[in-house]
């Protein structure tokens, strides 16, 4: 290849570069360094952020097992829910209902606490 493909080929990267609003762009190693930010190492990969946790759903059954309690219980705690406003909703697959363990493990955490400090400023 000769020198001038090579400038050719570069000038028309840095015009497209500019387009794509990337900055200026270098021959040496486009990943290394930016003319934009004074020569700094710069990736061209912005940083992800870690992806969130896998959610657990489960059907009634499973779930009312998991907290210790008959499947009829949850469920009837589900259709009262001004009654029961720790609950977390479950969401409708088909005929059942399924249920974020994690969510679910979180709001009776949560209402043990509140029994406790409730017990506590009783005495």
């Amino acid at each position: 290849m000769a020198a001038t493909d090579t400038a050719r080929i570069a000038a028309i990267l840095s015009a497209i570069a500019a387009l794509l609003g990337h900055g200026p762009y270098s021959t040496a190693n486009p990943c290394s360094t930016s003319m934009a930010t004074g020569g700094t190492s710069v990736s061209d990969e912005p940083s992800n952020p870690p992806p969130p946790p896998l959610r657990r759903w489960v059907n009634t059954r499973s779930a009312a097992a998991h907290i210790g309690i008959h499947p009829e219980v949850l469920r009837r705690w589900a259709r009262q829910p001004g009654k029961h406003t720790w609950l977390p909703k479950p969401i409708r697959v088909g005929k059942e209902f399924r249920w974020d363990i994690d969510a679910l493990e979180t709001a009776l955490a949560d209402l043990n606490d509140r029994s406790q400090e409730d017990d506590d400023e009783a005495r």
